[in-house]
């Protein structure tokens, strides 16, 4: 039975920074200086701290396969997001801003003219695209954002899943949770994503605009 006693305290004892024999090694030198009480003392109470992580390790579940492929995938779906953004070239806003605080005396007075009704169009959705890009620009910022805090709460919630460091049902709360914000954030993206586009188109035919704008600086005659 003592044999037995032995062989269990030492596979207790496996993993720490002591081993049995250099513990009572230890013991023997220190009881020698009148400190042999006390150590006896605190061996015990290492060897049952070391049991009691044993055993709360052990009490830890097992990992969910299903709700770590759920996690995985919302990861990739960010992942995928925070690429797509880092690709769209947020100096566009900024051009399209420099291009209508250069122009907007221009646009004025050209809608004070009578105009046809393409140019009117033409003219009305320019001024309107560039003056839309500094908010287009603030909601870029703001979505870029939404995925990097996604992301770290994504990481943050796999290790506990596959740590077991959250019951099943709080696993399944969490995820659900993260499901619906990345719907919301993937929302946004698709939003910068028409955004850009159209300050695209806006830099693309500025040209065509300027020359309409240009009639600003002969007198206009109406068709008789």
């Amino acid at each position: 039975m003592a044999a037995k006693r032995t062989k269990a305290t030492a596979r207790a004892g496996e993993g720490s920074g002591m081993t049995l024999r250099s513990a009572v090694a230890t013991s023997g030198l220190l009881r020698s200086f009148g400190c042999g009480t006390t150590l006896r003392g605190m061996l015990l109470a290492g060897l049952l701290a070391m049991i009691g992580n044993a055993l709360l390790v052990s009490c830890r579940r097992a990992a969910d396969p299903r709700q770590l492929a759920t996690v995985d995938s919302l990861i990739t779906t960010m992942e995928a997001a925070r690429l797509t953004l880092h690709e769209l070239d947020t100096q566009h806003y900024a051009t399209a801003d420099s291009i209508l605080q250069g122009t907007r005396a221009r646009f004025l007075q050209r809608f004070d003219d009578t105009l046809d009704k393409n140019t009117a169009t033409v003219l009305g959705n320019q001024f309107i695209a560039l003056r839309e890009t500094g908010q287009r620009a603030t909601d870029h910022r703001m979505v870029v954002q939404a995925v990097h805090e996604a992301g770290a709460r994504l990481a943050r919630l796999r290790h506990d899943v596959s740590s077991g460091a959250l019951s099943a049902e709080d696993a399944a709360t969490a995820i659900a949770s993260e499901t619906a914000a990345s719907e919301t954030v993937e929302q946004g993206v698709l939003q910068v994503i028409t955004n850009h586009q159209a300050t695209q188109r806006a830099l693309e035919q500025q040209a065509m605009v300027d020359s309409l704008l240009a009639d600003t600086l002969t007198p206009h005659h109406p068709h008789r």
